[in-house]
């Protein structure tokens, strides 16, 4: 039977989100999925009522969603297989009604950002981004919604230091990052409601962060769920305690990083850097944008055979110019081998004793080994031509002792990350 009255309503309810729109273009009614970088180009919305999906084969830049400020649902950045990096991502963002989920972004090296957002009202998963080592930012962060987890990142070295955060509203959940060696920063946490599961990170050595933690509670874990750090590097008691944490103390008082330098991209060739002294070193030139202090470089890795001596690397204004900061030797024979993981590798980092300050210009890393060259065993240094600097490139020196570029037609980078502090 015709119900005019009931027709009326249904035409205003689906008339008025499109009228809103069209009076305020800002404003975005519903979810929004972005499959393409033109897609992304395009975006112009400040607010949008449901949710936001960022997955697609050619996306490579997440800026121009600089503007939006509120997302009434989840933020999704999955399943993106040409995005190498996301720096300063949504710098305006200050309210995500849902979860945020960064997965399966197979060559993605570094995320940082989401600094204005002060909670989310579910999880924040970093999950099965093969290639991801560094994700920094979340600075104002006070209450994960729900959960807050970090896993299945093989290359992932560092998380944020969550400054700000203070309740997990379910659980806190690191599993499976076999390059992450450390957890520090959580300073402000106060309560986690369930679960505390930290395992299978086999190189992590430090649980430094949860020091003043578990000092506020007393010695002891409130959550309601599970308690379980085990299965995690050598150098830690198996399963680890809260008296554990404890007893090693808090994280040393140092300048945190605030960001690092590099080139991201994806590993697409490898240098052989096998020999010593004058013949078959490797370098790559990077710019540095303003004053800093470079306090480690990171070098994308693997290894052929079994070296047994070691690798540093110098810093240098020009090649084989005056030495402004030596790193220390770095022992590598525990490094991944190219024939367990070809295509990818593993970040090893080449820490320096004193943080060497470097002015705005253009700077070098030279690569050496300690002992003699040996074509057997040795250290394979990643390159990217697909990503390259403008106007900067990797070099090798040859076995007269010259300096050449590695690769003069695709003008290969290879791969480092500089740690630094201002």
């Amino acid at each position: 039977m015709f119900k005019p009255t009931l027709l009326l309503i249904a035409i205003t309810g689906m008339m008025g989100a499109p009228l809103a729109y069209a009076q305020n273009p800002q404003i975005c009614p519903g979810n929004h999925t972005l499959s393409t970088q033109a897609e992304v180009d395009a975006f112009k919305c400040r607010e949008i009522s449901g949710s936001l999906t960022v997955s697609g084969e050619d996306i490579v830049d997440l800026g121009p969603l600089s503007r939006l400020r509120t997302i009434g649902d989840y933020l999704s950045i999955s399943d993106n297989t040409a995005l190498t990096s996301v720096v300063d991502a949504l710098p305006s963002l200050t309210s995500v009604g849902g979860g945020i989920f960064v997965y399966d972004n197979p060559n993605l090296v570094i995320f940082s950002g989401l600094d204005a957002l002060p909670e989310t009202g579910d999880n924040i998963d970093f999950w099965y981004n093969d290639s991801l080592a560094r994700v920094l930012g979340f600075s104002s962060l006070q209450t994960a919604g729900w959960s807050l987890e970090f896993g299945g990142n093989p290359n992932l070295v560092s998380i944020p230091e969550f400054e700000s955060l203070q309740t997990i509203s379910s659980s806190l959940f690191i599993l499976d990052n076999r390059s992450l060696p450390s957890i520090t920063g959580f300073n402000a946490l106060q309560y986690v409601d369930w679960s505390f599961d930290i395992l299978w990170n086999s190189k992590l050595n430090s649980f430094c962060g949860f020091h003043d933690y578990f000092t506020l509670s007393g010695g002891s874990y409130t959550g309601g769920g599970s308690f379980n750090i085990s299965q995690n590097g050598p150098g830690l008691p198996d399963p680890t305690t809260i008296q554990d944490i404890l007893g090693a103390g808090p994280c040393p008082v140092t300048d945190s990083p605030e960001g690092i330098l590099g080139p991201w991209g994806v590993p697409d060739g490898l240098l052989h850097v096998y020999g010593t002294g004058p013949s078959e070193s490797a370098a790559q030139d990077f710019p540095v944008p303003s004053r800093l202090k470079v306090t480690s470089v990171w070098i994308r890795a693997a290894l052929t055979g079994t070296p047994n001596d070691f690798y540093f690397v110098t810093l240098r204004s020009e090649l084989d110019g005056e030495v402004l900061g030596r790193s220390v030797d770095v022992d590598v024979s525990g490094v991944i081998s190219e024939d367990e993981i070809f295509a990818s590798g593993e970040w090893v980092e080449f820490p320096l004793p004193t943080p060497v300050t470097l002015r705005k210009g253009d700077y070098f890393v030279q690569m050496e080994r300690t002992g003699p060259g040996d074509q057997r065993n040795y250290i394979n240094w990643f390159t990217d031509w697909e990503n390259p600097l403008p106007d900067h490139a990797g070099w090798v020196r040859n076995d007269e002792g010259e300096w050449i570029m590695y690769d003069e037609t695709f003008s290969d980078e290879f791969l480092m990350m500089v740690d630094y502090i201002k």
